[in-house]
């Protein structure tokens, strides 16, 4: 009789702790570390999913936001991504490159203006480097503003970063050096991107 009851007893709290290891594994804080996990290995979906959970529990942090804002840019989601950033930003305005990525979602959503204040934001911070020089110079085109002076900054931010900024960098330097009737330094940049991105809807632009 006693094997039995050891049994039960047994049983009884290998079931408790499965139920409090299943409890923990839903609280807010481990939803929000997996969906930085996931983020990290491009499994959005996931991420955001973790994250709605999270946010039933108790409200989500900046750093939440950011992960969510970071996931819907990939999913091509820019006006979520930019409610994302400003939730972020409402919550700690301090957080590193917040205001750069502000800017990007807000430019992809079409918010000129908008994003024309976060990229000012993010110089006043001290943010530099070829991602926020190719976002001004996408602005400043998008707003009809001096192509030749964008043109130089597309072409320096894909030369800087070849593996992620070009070959739009070239491709849009190539149209802004044609805006600036500069027609050889157009065709530059426009071979360059059928040379590096051969059989790709870049190159087929460039042609065009």
């Amino acid at each position: 009789m006693r094997r039995v009851s050891s049994w039960r007893v047994g049983v009884a709290g290998f079931v408790i702790g499965t139920f409090a290891t299943q409890a923990l594994a839903q609280t807010a804080p481990v939803l929000r570390a997996r969906a930085e996990r996931l983020a990290a290995g491009a499994h959005c979906d996931e991420a955001l999913a973790a994250l709605a959970k999270a946010a039933e529990q108790e409200p989500l942090d900046a750093r939440a936001h950011v992960v969510a804002g970071q996931c819907q840019m990939r999913m091509n989601l820019p006006d979520a991504a930019a409610a994302s950033f400003e939730q972020a930003h409402a919550l700690d305005p301090k957080l590193p490159q917040l205001d750069l990525q502000l800017g990007i979602a807000r430019f992809h959503a079409d918010d000129l203006d908008g994003a024309a204040r976060a990229f000012a934001d993010a110089r006043a911070a001290g943010t530099t480097g070829p991602e926020i020089d190719f976002y001004e110079a996408l602005l400043t085109l998008a707003r009809g503003g001096e192509p030749s002076g964008a043109a130089e900054a597309l072409e320096r931010s894909g030369l800087a970063r070849p593996n992620s900024l070009d070959p739009a960098a070239s491709y849009y330097a190539g149209r802004a050096w044609l805006a600036a009737r500069d027609t050889e330094r157009a065709k530059q940049a426009l071979d360059r991107v059928l040379a590096t991105h051969p059989d790709t809807p870049w190159a087929d632009a460039a042609r065009r």
